[in-house]
């Protein structure tokens, strides 16, 4: 028994160092794959807010069905996006869209193509070359319909041939069965996607033992495998898990349910930019190095013989960047931009989501059919009130910043910046930084706070008497002099240089 538990003892240690190991090494890429059925602002907040606000995830959201045609969304300054739409003139819904958070470790580039119904990225993730293939195939089985699904499936396998080395996805809704999964039986666009597999080389990732759920759509009582997640076998290396929301506990935005593929991608270390070294400086209130200064100060005023305002002034910089100064160097910091929450986003809209979350687990969980219609019915009204939430707090921003624009004396330039600001372009802060001796940034009230209480704190250890340094005609002379805002710049000119930490 002893020597079974050591032995066992000694297998977790090495599985929990090969974890540590991986964890260094490896990080995982999530593909996000959803009929949005219909793309809005209220559903693109939520997408958001799930999946591309957290800095170090990888995540890629592909969303069919948009049902864009313009660029009517507000899309997030951080977030880049990749879309196909289908042309104004067109057959209504379509649309395919590909997010992702501006990462230093993705970088896709759409490839171009005709067929409004794939959208094609190529790109890196990490150490390795991604080509993704997002695709709607059209659900009517008219002649119209088989007519379109041919020209996407002669596109797409087209694609599929020039392929070589790069890793291969194909996703999407493909609006096909299989006959291996749900109650339907095999149709036209199941039997291609079959003959994919073995032609290409292909692995369907629904059939693969490590993925949860099955069902990917969702209404009236009915249920069905239409979206599916094929790979090539490079990309199949990768392959963790897969799960489909089946029970819709992460997002209940679509009568589709969420698919989430988790691929392990390995980090390039040695290619990580880590910022080069920075020399900051502050100035410390430690209390000798404080006292030394008083001493060389008043040291410095008596033989000197300092006597005006502007020359104390320049002494006391001169003797603090001299005694009080102290540099520390660190590690320049490139690209970390922390996500920001869309300016209408409040804390009551997101607990109203999660609000509408908890009653639709509740519904998909109770087995009682008077209480599912009961939560049904709260439910649709709990998704209106956040689309109400929503559309006011949109509204009552642009009205704030149409407001602004009325209001400014230079209303062109005012309505270009309010303009990139409704756009998610950020106007670039050229105001100073302010930090604390530690290294802390503070803002601007506490700045001055400090300021005012680091200039009280001096004075009172100086002791510093104006009387003892001027007669009383000298400093009323003073106080009248033409040189009065040149002491101000001096008194501001000390504070900025005593706390705004520089850079070189």
């Amino acid at each position: 028994m002893l020597e079974e538990k050591i032995r066992e003892d000694e297998k977790n240690k090495v599985k929990k160092t090969k974890e540590r190991k991986d964890k260094k090494t490896f990080e995982n890429l999530s593909i996000n794959l959803i009929n949005i059925n219909g793309l809005t602002q209220t559903k693109y907040a939520e997408l958001e807010e799930m999946f591309l606000r957290k800095e170090k995830e990888l995540n890629l959201v592909c969303l069919t069905e948009t049902h864009l045609k313009q660029d009517k969304i507000r899309i997030s300054k951080d977030i880049t996006e990749i879309n196909s739409k289908r042309d104004t003139d067109g057959r209504k819904g379509g649309g395919l869209m590909i997010l992702h958070k501006e990462n230093n470790s993705i970088k896709f580039e759409k490839v171009p193509n005709v067929e409004k119904e794939i959208l094609e990225i190529e790109g890196k993730c990490m150490d390795l070359k991604i080509r993704t293939i997002l695709v709607y195939f059209d659900a009517r089985t008219t002649p119209e319909g088989k007519r379109r699904n041919l020209e996407i499936k002669k596109e797409i396998e087209r694609i599929l041939k020039s392929v070589e080395e790069e890793a291969l996805v194909v996703l999407g809704d493909f609006n096909a069965h299989i006959g291996l999964l749900g109650a339907q039986t095999i149709d036209r666009n199941g039997r291609m996607i079959l003959k994919w597999l073995n032609e290409y080389n292909l692995t369907m990732l629904n059939l693969d033992d490590r993925c949860e759920g099955t069902t990917t759509w969702e209404a009236r009582d009915q249920k069905s495998t239409v979206d599916f997640v094929l790979v090539n076998q490079k990309m199949y290396s990768r392959f963790i898990e897969m799960e489909i929301d089946e029970k819709r506990e992460k997002i209940d935005i679509s009568d589709h349910n969420l698919i989430t593929v988790t691929f392990k991608m390995k980090k390039q270390i040695e290619k990580i930019d880590k910022g080069k070294d920075i020399e900051k400086e502050y100035y410390t209130k430690d209390k000798l190095a404080l006292k030394i200064y008083r001493r060389k100060l008043e040291d410095f005023w008596d033989k000197n013989k300092t006597n005006t305002v502007p020359e104390m002034m320049e002494s006391m910089v001169k003797i603090a960047r001299e005694n009080l100064l102290r540099k520390y160097r660190e590690k320049e910091t490139k690209n970390e931009k922390k996500s920001e929450d869309k300016p209408w986003m409040n804390e009551n809209i997101k607990k109203e989501i999660k609000k509408r979350k908890e009653i639709n687990r509740a519904k998909r969980n109770t087995e009682n059919e008077e209480e599912k219609r009961a939560l049904l019915k709260k439910w649709e009204e709990q998704k209106a009130k956040i689309n109400n939430l929503i559309r006011k707090e949109i509204e009552d921003y642009e009205i704030k910043i149409t407001k602004e624009i009325k209001e400014s004396d230079n209303k062109g330039k005012k309505m270009w910046e309010s303009i990139n600001i409704l756009r998610g372009k950020k106007q670039k802060d050229e105001k100073d930084k302010i930090f604390s001796e530690n290294g802390e940034e503070l803002d601007q009230v506490e700045a001055g706070n400090r300021v005012e209480e680091f200039w009280k704190y001096i004075f009172n250890i100086c002791k510093c008497d104006l009387t003892k340094k001027w007669k009383e005609e000298d400093i009323q002379k003073m106080l009248k002099d033409t040189e009065e805002e040149k002491v101000i710049k001096s008194v501001i000119k000390i504070n900025e240089q005593l706390f705004f930490v520089e850079e070189k």
